[in-house]
């Protein structure tokens, strides 16, 4: 609804909301018989609250990345990946840290991480190539200028 999108007295919606754009959003009510209609509220969500929205949703995409690609790799649906892999390890690392904290640390040690799993090897072995190529320490290059004098 619009009274719903702002504060503000606004006349079109679709100059606040453009399609495609992700925006942090209140679930207000949901349709529980019909299962199609969702009530969002852009004005009651606490402008604290969106950056870590924000936050959980980017390691939420960098989690579903690095299985998209597994699943593609070990020519396997999605679906299956997350059963086997994403999921325990979400569930092995509590409800607070999740998957993607499991991925950090399997960057630096994935025989810690990985041992708390029922997990075939080769699936390991792909699941530890993509978290150290999308999670691990990127290589840097620094140029610096400087001056140098020597007094004798």
């Amino acid at each position: 609804m619009a009274s719903e999108c702002s504060r503000k007295k606004i006349k079109l919606v679709s100059r606040l909301l453009k399609v495609g754009k992700k925006e942090a959003l209140l679930v207000t009510k949901v349709d529980e018989a019909g299962g199609r209609f969702i009530d969002l509220s852009r004005k009651r969500v606490q402008p604290d609250s969106i950056e870590a929205c924000e936050q959980r949703f980017n390691k939420a995409l960098k989690v579903n990345n690095i299985a998209k690609q597994a699943a593609v790799k070990l020519e396997v649906e999605l679906s299956e990946v997350y059963e086997q892999v994403v999921w325990p390890l979400a569930k092995a690392y509590g409800e607070e840290s999740k998957a993607y904290d499991a991925f950090m640390i399997a960057s630096e040690s994935p025989d810690d991480v990985f041992s708390k799993i029922e997990i075939d090897p080769t699936w390991k072995e792909i699941f530890v190539e993509q978290i150290r190529k999308r999670m691990g320490a990127k290589e840097l290059k620094i140029v610096a200028r400087f001056e140098l004098t020597c007094y004798s």
